[in-house]
């Protein structure tokens, strides 16, 4: 009978949960709906201008393409999956570039059978939807937890609607909300494990959380860790409740609660590389890229933040305040402030919650934990949604005790959110009527809880009336999230798609043009241009922005001192006419008006396209340009390269290719070569505010400017040019404009204090070509402060005939019939002496060059290129890309299915063996 009871027990406790869930899930839309009701209200779509576009709803868009793509392939018996996009960048990988923004994540998975008319409401309805399933994991996990319900259901608003989640749903890749299901999916498959139950669900999980971002893995996997070294030792401790915590210890590892832990701890990691291993198919090769990215280099690190960060993170901590670069936007409800006192008052009680909090607030408060937790790089505080969870949590455990709260405990939560309120006002004096409502409504919280104790209000109703108090947190913080923080980052309902495809771009692809390969540069100064559109555009350019890439293109770009926002991010090449050339670059786009900017050569009228904005483009078109392969006759030894300055290294490419190995006697050295370039004297003309002196630019005030003269060569490219120059006492950069003949730039002097700083030190900025002679440029300066540097110079590069005999000598002999093929580069050559074959693709270890059916080793050329040494004769090139790590990551993929197949039928054998003992003891 009293089995029979605990089964109806166990279906009401079931139905109840599921009860919770639909309410869960009413309220949630309810909430939403509110939430985002500003942008219904103004028009406006639920995505920002910004990475969410320009990262992860470009891959959304080009994810679709792409699984379409293979599906045609595969119904047409064709088996080949790309692995190479010659249009994203320069040409890189597809799966490690792309994965970090969602290329695995199941949930993108719906983009295959998106029209791309609807991409962006079917993109918006998907970051609603994680936001929804992250509430709903966080809720099961409570349940698990023995939470009681309502708590649980108000902790999963609190959990879900933060300040995290209003910046991130609208401004930050896919994945940061994804990984907001994951952790407590992650937790409660750990708590299956630790109560001896299946490890289905946890497998699933990692799975599931590395195949989306294995970035934000790692951070999940510190928190997965953590969570088993804090939890287990209770899981397992022998029962003496009522001893003091040290005896308490030393009961645990006397007694078999150790023993316990060391088995659990064994189970847990091995289910845990099961997942990893599941998912490797795409986790390795974006390991492979990892570990060779310029990323992970970077590495400021410092025992403390600066005092910007203390305040606001102090500001920020139950207030939506506006954005900071240290991701300081955690603003959970002002609850949790209330519960994390109150944890503290049961001294005997939530021992785990207490040693969690404590250790997050630590890994807040000093860098050393930011940086663990970002993989060792710069220390960054991207992990908030895990202190969000933990505080949401605990909200949920205390609440039925602020309820009940006691006079004592009362006073002491009234009188530190009183103290807190007191400080952001005395901080932040000047945005207190931004806050103001938020102040007021911590205190009608701490009213609520008063009164429902001292009422003896009945618990289901107290609870109702907190949750009120909440959803008015939650709609307020949204209206001042949204109302203050984009600004001008805000998109119109239906703009988004246009505006990524219906681009410059198109001012390329219409031209009907029979090279099969040619890329283009277009002006980026001042105009509206998404990096990452030419994927979807379907034309080869030359910006980037995604957050891992292949070395060698910085390296390449950062030896000629282009101008680089960071290692990861590049916009063009500055309309250097050489590096234009090299790259393969056949056509400039310009604003219409915008034609100082054109680099040499570049004065044919190709095509134009008006974009969504209105805006004429103009493709300009140039016969100096270089092919796929092109061809010289003598190299110059990396080292030789080094001792050049950025303005020689560039204009030897055209005569010499730079190989980074010797090669046999049968190839000749570079010898001779020609330096046209020369450094021009210059004179401060003019001053507002600024100060040249002693190698320092003083400015004395914000929007300071100075004019320098100098007469440049005829017929040549001028550029600017600085040398070790830095701004010591800045948090994060300096912003130089340079003005000159009708050509607008900036470039930025990043401070070593700054938190991505990549120890770039020398600038050379291009100030355009000019026939005639350049005499003067402008610098101004929107801070005011102080640059120091080595030298500062103004170089003339003459152009013409002699640089055009240079390019016609290069394609005397070039690869021909050349077909791009799926994974496939090919083409013919014929030479009638040695030569270096260079390849104007970016160099990568998955590419492996076939030279008449032989497989023979690849070159880096110029840097970035790839390079064949070719003897005299005829050959057929073929170059065969895949991606590196995929066959490692293959065979672990197939190892990790099959060995969690071997637990799901290892466990219904059991069951099985089970059931026929118990019916052979009948």
């Amino acid at each position: 009978m009293s089995e029979f009871n605990d089964l109806t027990q166990g279906q009401k406790d079931r139905q109840k949960r599921i009860n919770y869930y639909w309410a869960y899930s009413a309220l949630f839309l309810m909430t939403a709906y509110f939430v985002y009701s500003w942008f219904f209200k103004y028009g406006f779509a639920i995505i920002l201008d910004s990475d969410g576009i320009k990262q992860s709803y470009s891959t959304f868009l080009y994810l679709g393409k792409y699984m379409r793509l293979i599906w045609t392939n595969l119904i047409h018996f064709n088996f080949t999956i790309p692995l190479w996009d010659h249009n994203i960048g320069y040409g890189a990988d597809i799966i490690s570039t792309l994965h970090y923004y969602g290329i695995g994540d199941p949930l993108n998975f719906v983009s295959f059978i998106t029209p791309q008319s609807y991409s962006e409401l079917v993109y918006e309805l998907l970051l609603i939807a994680r936001l929804y399933f992250a509430g709903l994991f966080f809720l099961a996990y409570c349940f698990k937890m023995k939470t009681d319900y309502m708590p649980a259901l108000i902790g999963a608003f609190i959990y879900v609607w933060t300040g995290f989640s209003f910046v991130g749903s609208l401004w930050l890749i896919t994945g940061f909300m994804s990984v907001m299901i994951y952790l407590p999916m992650a937790l409660l498959g750990l708590e299956k494990i630790l109560r001896n139950e299946k490890p289905h669900f946890f497998i699933v999980s990692v799975f599931f959380a590395l195949l989306t971002n294995f970035y934000l893995f790692y951070m999940l996997s510190c928190f997965i860790f953590l969570y088993f070294i804090v939890r287990a030792p209770f899981a397992f401790k022998e029962d003496n409740k009522g001893m003091p915590l040290i005896n308490q210890v030393k009961a645990f590892f006397k007694g078999a609660g150790l023993k316990n832990s060391l088995k659990c701890f064994v189970r847990f990691c091995i289910s845990y590389a099961i997942g990893c291993f599941m998912a490797c198919i795409i986790f390795i090769p974006d390991f492979f890229l990892l570990i060779h990215s310029t990323r992970m280099k970077v590495s400021v690190f410092r025992w403390f933040y600066d005092n910007t960060y203390y305040r606001e993170l102090f500001m920020s901590l139950f207030n939506i305040y506006p954005l900071s670069f240290e991701w300081i936007f955690i603003g959970i409800c002002y609850l949790a402030l209330f519960a994390a006192v109150l944890l503290f008052f049961k001294r005997k009680q939530f021992a785990q919650i207490k040693i969690v909090f404590v250790i997050l607030v630590l890994c807040l408060i000093f860098p050393l934990g930011g940086k663990i937790i970002h993989g060792f790089s710069y220390a960054s505080i991207r992990w908030v949604w895990a202190f969000n969870f933990f505080m949401a949590f605990a909200a949920a455990v205390m609440l039925p005790y602020m309820i009940r709260i006691k006079t004592k405990e009362i006073i002491a939560i009234t009188a530190i959110t009183l103290l807190y309120i007191a400080g952001c006002i005395y901080l932040y004096r000047n945005i207190f009527n931004i806050v103001l409502y938020g102040y007021l409504l911590a205190l009608v919280f701490l009213l609520v809880l008063f009164a429902v104790s001292k009422l003896k209000i009945n618990k289901f109703l107290s609870y109702i009336l907190v949750f009120v108090v909440v959803f008015l947190n939650i709609l307020l913080g949204a209206f001042y999230s949204y109302r203050y923080n984009f600004g001008t980052y805000k998109v119109k309902i239906g703009e988004i798609l246009p505006s990524i495809t219906r681009t410059s771009h198109n001012s390329v692809k219409n031209i009907d043009d029979p090279d099969s390969f040619y890329r283009y540069e277009e002006n980026p100064f001042g105009l509206d241009i998404y990096t990452n559109s030419s994927m979807l555009v379907g034309v080869k350019g030359t910006s980037y922005y995604y957050s891992l890439a292949v070395p060698y293109i910085y390296e390449w770009l950062g030896g000629l001192e282009h101008y680089t926002e960071f290692d990861f991010m590049y916009y063009g090449l500055d309309g250097r006419t050489i590096m234009d050339a090299l790259a393969s670059v056949k056509y400039f786009i310009s604003a219409d008006g915008a034609e100082a900017y054109k680099p040499y050569g570049f004065d044919k009228r190709a095509g134009s396209f008006k974009a969504h904005r209105r805006m004429l483009y103009h493709a300009y078109e140039t016969k100096n340009t270089l092919p796929l392969g092109y061809t010289y006759s003598n190299y110059l030894p990396h080292s030789e390269y080094e001792r050049l300055d950025a303005v020689q290294r560039q204009e030897i490419m055209t005569q010499t290719a730079v190989l980074l190995k010797d090669l046999p006697a049968d190839f000749e050295q570079a010898k001779n070569l020609t330096i046209r370039s020369i450094k021009i004297p210059f004179w401060p003309m003019a001053s507002d505010g600024v100060v040249l002196e002693n190698n320092k630019l003083i400015i004395l005030k914000s929007g300071g400017g100075m004019q320098i003269g100098f007469n440049a060569l005829p017929n040549s490219e001028t550029y600017l040019r600085f040398t070790n120059i830095t701004c010591p006492n800045y948090k994060e950069a300096v912003t130089v404009n340079v003005f000159s003949s009708g050509v607008n730039k900036k470039f930025e002097v990043y401070s070593p204090k700054f938190v991505r700083y990549i120890g770039k030190k020398n600038y050379m900025i291009n100030m355009g070509f000019s026939e005639v002679v350049k005499t003067s440029t402008v610098m101004t300066f929107p801070t005011d402060g102080t640059l120091t540097f080595d030298s500062m110079e103004v170089i003339s590069l003459p152009l013409g005939d002699a640089f055009e005999k240079e390019i016609a000598a290069l394609k005397e002999d070039i690869l021909e019939n050349v077909q791009l093929e799926g994974n496939t580069v090919s083409g013919h050559i014929d030479l009638k002496s040695n030569k270096i074959l260079v390849l104007s693709l970016p160099y990568n270890e998955g590419w492996k060059a076939y030279v008449n059916g032989k497989k023979v080793p690849l070159l880096r050329a110029n840097i970035m290129f790839m390079g064949l040494a070719l003897k005299a004769g005829s050959y057929d090139i073929k170059l065969v890309y895949r991606t590196p790590g995929l066959v490692l990551g293959l065979c672990l993929f197939i190892l990790g299915w099959l060995s969690f197949i071997a637990i799901i039928f290892k466990d219904r054998l059991q069951k099985r063996f089970k059931f026929l003992k118990i019916l052979e003891s009948l």
